[in-house]
């Protein structure tokens, strides 16, 4: 996930350093497919960090599903992507 994150370069040449947490919540289906992705409580002010998550997010590649019964299921998932900023 961190090789495919793009972050803006006005964050990357910002004075001080600072992190700032996506937390991005998602399905994984019983297919293994990753959908219904979307931020949690998203701070308005830095929404492109939060788009670039989400569309990393959206990239994955299919993920191993739950199981219940020995069937596979959907299950949700909650990821926090933090990113490392100024220089």
């Amino acid at each position: 996930m961190q090789e495919n994150i793009t972050v803006p370069e006005k964050y990357m040449n910002m004075d001080t350093k600072a992190t700032y947490r996506v937390m991005v919540k998602f399905v994984v289906e019983a297919d293994g497919s990753v959908t219904e992705v979307e931020t949690v409580r998203p701070e308005p002010s830095k929404q492109d960090l939060n788009d670039e998550a989400v569309r990393v997010v959206k990239g994955m590649p299919k993920w191993k599903p739950g199981t219940m019964d020995g069937k596979p299921v959907r299950v949700r998932y909650m990821l926090p992507v933090t990113y490392k900023l100024g220089k």
